[in-house]
Protein backbone atom coordinates (compact mmCIF):
# COMPACT_ATOMS: atom_id res chain seq x y z
CA UNK A 1 0.00 0.00 0.00
CA UNK A 2 1.56 3.51 -1.22
CA UNK A 3 2.10 5.62 1.50
CA UNK A 4 0.21 9.42 1.16
CA UNK A 5 2.21 12.10 1.85
CA UNK A 6 1.19 14.69 4.42
CA UNK A 7 0.51 18.55 4.24
CA UNK A 8 2.08 19.57 6.99
CA UNK A 9 4.45 23.37 7.70
CA UNK A 10 7.47 22.90 6.51
CA UNK A 11 8.96 25.93 8.62
CA UNK A 12 12.56 25.38 7.21
CA UNK A 13 11.57 25.32 3.60
CA UNK A 14 9.36 28.36 4.17
CA UNK A 15 12.10 30.34 5.58
CA UNK A 16 14.41 29.37 2.67
CA UNK A 17 12.01 30.93 0.45
CA UNK A 18 11.32 33.84 2.14
CA UNK A 19 14.94 34.12 2.85
CA UNK A 20 15.60 34.50 -0.99
CA UNK A 21 12.79 36.38 -1.66
CA UNK A 22 14.13 39.11 0.55
CA UNK A 23 17.73 38.83 -1.21
CA UNK A 24 16.25 38.86 -4.62
CA UNK A 25 14.39 42.27 -3.54
CA UNK A 26 17.90 43.95 -2.45
CA UNK A 27 19.26 42.98 -5.61
CA UNK A 28 16.64 44.87 -7.29
CA UNK A 29 17.16 47.55 -4.93
CA UNK A 30 20.65 47.94 -5.74
CA UNK A 31 20.62 47.05 -9.74
CA UNK A 32 17.87 49.58 -10.37
CA UNK A 33 17.41 51.95 -7.40
CA UNK A 34 21.19 52.03 -5.92
CA UNK A 35 23.01 52.56 -9.59
CA UNK A 36 21.50 56.62 -10.07
CA UNK A 37 21.56 56.95 -6.04
CA UNK A 38 25.33 55.96 -5.27
CA UNK A 39 26.48 58.25 -8.30
CA UNK A 40 28.83 60.31 -8.08
CA UNK A 41 28.68 64.29 -9.21
CA UNK A 42 30.52 63.39 -12.59
CA UNK A 43 28.87 60.16 -13.24
CA UNK A 44 26.06 58.65 -14.90
CA UNK A 45 25.86 55.24 -12.97
CA UNK A 46 27.69 54.19 -9.90
CA UNK A 47 30.08 50.84 -10.88
CA UNK A 48 30.07 49.83 -7.18
CA UNK A 49 25.84 49.97 -6.35
CA UNK A 50 26.19 47.64 -9.78
CA UNK A 51 28.85 45.35 -8.38
CA UNK A 52 27.05 45.28 -5.49
CA UNK A 53 23.82 44.02 -7.38
CA UNK A 54 25.78 41.30 -9.00
CA UNK A 55 27.18 40.42 -5.37
CA UNK A 56 23.38 40.59 -4.17
CA UNK A 57 21.94 38.62 -6.95
CA UNK A 58 24.87 35.72 -6.34
CA UNK A 59 23.78 35.47 -2.58
CA UNK A 60 20.20 35.21 -3.55
CA UNK A 61 21.61 32.27 -6.29
CA UNK A 62 23.07 30.35 -3.15
CA UNK A 63 19.58 31.00 -1.06
CA UNK A 64 18.01 29.01 -3.96
CA UNK A 65 20.63 26.75 -4.43
CA UNK A 66 20.37 25.92 -0.86
CA UNK A 67 16.71 25.25 -0.69
CA UNK A 68 16.16 22.99 -3.81
CA UNK A 69 19.20 21.23 -2.09
CA UNK A 70 17.28 21.14 0.94
CA UNK A 71 14.34 20.29 -0.70
CA UNK A 72 15.83 17.41 -2.96
CA UNK A 73 17.65 15.77 0.14
CA UNK A 74 15.19 15.96 3.35
CA UNK A 75 12.11 17.65 2.85
CA UNK A 76 10.84 15.74 0.18
CA UNK A 77 12.12 12.15 2.02
CA UNK A 78 10.39 13.25 5.01
CA UNK A 79 6.71 12.78 3.13
CA UNK A 80 6.42 16.57 3.65
CA UNK A 81 4.50 18.44 0.34
CA UNK A 82 6.08 21.40 -1.06
CA UNK A 83 4.78 24.10 0.80
CA UNK A 84 1.82 26.19 -0.50
CA UNK A 85 2.16 29.47 0.38
CA UNK A 86 -1.42 30.08 2.01
CA UNK A 87 -2.74 31.73 4.91
CA UNK A 88 -0.52 31.46 8.21
CA UNK A 89 3.00 29.83 5.72
CA UNK A 90 2.09 32.97 3.80
CA UNK A 91 2.78 34.90 6.65
CA UNK A 92 5.72 32.74 7.95
CA UNK A 93 7.17 33.27 4.32
CA UNK A 94 7.09 37.10 4.22
CA UNK A 95 8.27 37.07 7.77
CA UNK A 96 11.77 35.71 6.47
CA UNK A 97 11.78 38.23 3.82
CA UNK A 98 13.07 41.37 6.18
CA UNK A 99 15.88 39.56 7.36
CA UNK A 100 16.58 38.21 3.89
CA UNK A 101 16.86 42.02 2.52
CA UNK A 102 18.81 43.18 5.89
CA UNK A 103 21.68 40.74 5.17
CA UNK A 104 22.06 41.18 1.95
CA UNK A 105 21.85 44.95 2.49
CA UNK A 106 24.76 44.97 4.76
CA UNK A 107 26.95 42.95 2.69
CA UNK A 108 26.23 44.68 -0.16
CA UNK A 109 26.85 48.11 1.78
CA UNK A 110 29.79 46.89 3.54
CA UNK A 111 31.43 45.71 -0.39
CA UNK A 112 30.51 50.10 -1.40
CA UNK A 113 32.31 51.34 1.82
Amino acid sequence: MKQEKRDDIDTTMLMLIGFGAGALLSTVFFLFLGVFIEAGENETWSLQAVWSGLMSMCISVIIGIITLLYWKLIASKTGVLFPRLNGFKLLLAFASVVPGMALTIGLAYQFIM
